[in-house]
């Protein structure tokens, strides 16, 4: 039967290619393979995680990539295409009985005895049986599971996934995974700046405060503000740490307790500058609790570490409630003073 069937190459031995290094067209070619890697390696690595789950055992990432990037250069060499680690092949070596690495060895080698041995049958193949398998092949990786959660799972996702898939479709792979990145790195932006939003917290809290700091405070509540911060603070929680503070200009002293805070970045740096700065020029006392030396560090790298000593810091908030308390009564009773 005339049917189209699969072109077999003139040689099924690969040569090594010397790479015309000033005839590449390196402007155009390092998005591309930088697109490569990332998808290769975000490949490799889901599959190393799938092997996992089905083996009881665990990888080592570092090493994994290692090994896939070396072996794409030297293959490289002899013009072959990169690849990666396949989610397919590797749970059908699984179900066979691999276990090992020596698995993946043995499987390569049998590849190479039936490609020596048996490549030259290769024009008999039909086109339409490689098609029927690649169509096998790409159901089977499809994540059935998550497209049945559709109805409930995060709206954003579900577009971040249609959008990347359309692209993909109907553009082309470089431009829908550099779209796909983009979109869930702004989503993890705004998750991660909402949890830190969330350990910014304005006023008492008997989840971080004592009895006794309670009732120091309770006492002070009109004329001081207690300011407590949690976890690491970063680019985006900046602006909404600003706005969250807003109301510090009505009191006497502000209170920034850094006690679990073990990072800051330089937007958050800018956002607690304007704060303090905010602060002293309305003649507040400003009182710094906790600060770890990776927060002194922080500031010192940004030229603030003047900011800091004008500044009156205490590393227990007790001690820095009982001076805000004192500070609060001196200055009403000379604004009582006739």
């Amino acid at each position: 039967i005339e049917v189209p069937r699969i072109t077999a190459p003139d040689t099924l031995w690969p040569t090594l290619q010397l790479t015309p290094l000033t005839a590449l067209p390196w402007a155009d070619m390092w998005l591309g393979a930088l697109v490569l890697a990332l998808i290769s390696s975000l490949d490799s690595l889901v599959t190393a995680m799938s092997a996992d789950n089905a083996t009881q055992q665990f990888h080592d990432s570092d090493r994994e990539l290692r090994g896939q990037g070396l072996g794409n250069i030297v293959s490289g060499f002899f013009g072959a295409l990169p690849g990666s680690g396949s989610t397919f092949r590797t749970m059908a070596n699984i179900r066979g009985g691999g276990r090992t690495p020596l698995s993946g060895v043995i499987h390569a080698l049998c590849l190479l005895i039936l490609l020596l041995t048996a490549g030259s049958f290769i024009r008999f193949i039909p086109a339409s049986v490689l098609s029927g398998i690649l169509i096998y092949i790409g159901l089977g990786i499809i994540d059935w599971s998550y497209i049945r959660k559709f109805p409930r799972a995060p709206r954003f996702g579900v577009l971040t996934m249609l959008i990347v898939w359309s692209l993909g479709l109907f553009v082309n792979v470089v431009t829908a995974v550099a779209i796909g990145v983009v979109m869930a790195s702004l989503a993890f932006v705004k998750k991660m700046a909402d949890l830190q939003l969330a350990g910014v917290k304005v006023g008492a809290s008997r989840s971080v405060l004592s009895e006794e700091e309670l009732s120091i405070l309770e006492r002070v509540a009109q004329d001081a503000l207690y300011i407590s911060l949690a976890g690491p603070m970063t680019f985006g929680a900046a602006n909404g740490l600003t706005k969250r503070v807003g109301v510090v200009r009505r009191h006497r002293a502000v209170l920034l307790d850094f006690t679990d805070v073990p990072y800051v970045d330089e937007s958050a740096i800018i956002a607690l500058e304007n704060i303090i700065e905010r602060a002293q020029r309305n003649n507040q006392a400003v009182i710094l609790i906790g600060l770890q030396h990776a927060v002194i560090r922080a500031f010192a790298g940004f030229g603030l570490l003047d900011l800091i000593r004008g500044c009156q810091r205490f590393r227990r908030r007790t001690g820095a409630l009982r001076y805000a308390e004192r500070v609060c009564k001196s200055e009403s009773e000379d604004s009582a003073t006739p």
